[in-house]
């Protein structure tokens, strides 16, 4: 008999089997980008919403320079600086460390932030559900039921 509240190891081997077919699956479109680009056509590292994709790398780049505090590229007026997007000055100030490109970090950022995601899921619902076959129906719904939206571009 299977408990909530109790996940084997077993289970845990097969969400990370899950989390990683996951993470491919949405990383494909980047590789593409990446693979793709010539001198003459750029992969921005963007697949949809590029124009947020872009002011996420503004961001890093002012963590990259230094800034502690957020301050507004796009305006003329001057204004102090706040603590706001942290998560992206934090980056860019990893970045400047480790001297990788930013939209790298991003990535690897993402990348790694899904995973936990997926493995804190897989451990809440089976706070609730005590059957491994609805445990897992749930997460393979709440995991590729969403997050495909690339698929219209193709």
């Amino acid at each position: 008999m299977i408990r909530r509240n109790v996940v084997t190891r077993s289970e845990w081997r097969w969400v990370l089997i899950w989390v990683c077919v996951a993470l491919i699956i949405t990383s494909l479109p980047y590789g593409v980008g990446a693979l793709r680009s010539t001198p003459e056509q750029v992969f921005s590292g963007f697949v949809i919403a590029v124009e947020d994709g872009n002011l996420y790398l503004a961001k890093m780049n002012q963590g990259a320079q230094g800034a502690w505090l957020f301050h507004l590229p796009y305006t003329s007026e001057p204004h102090l600086g706040t603590l706001f997007h942290v998560f992206y000055l934090l980056l860019g100030k990893a970045a400047a460390i480790t001297a990788l490109p930013p939209i790298s970090l991003f990535h690897l950022a993402r990348v790694i932030s899904a995973a936990l995601f997926l493995v804190v899921l897989y451990r809440f619902i089976a706070m609730f559900v005590a059957s491994r076959a609805a445990r897992r129906l749930a997460f393979l719904l709440i995991t590729f039921s969403g997050g495909l939206g690339w698929l219209l571009i193709l």
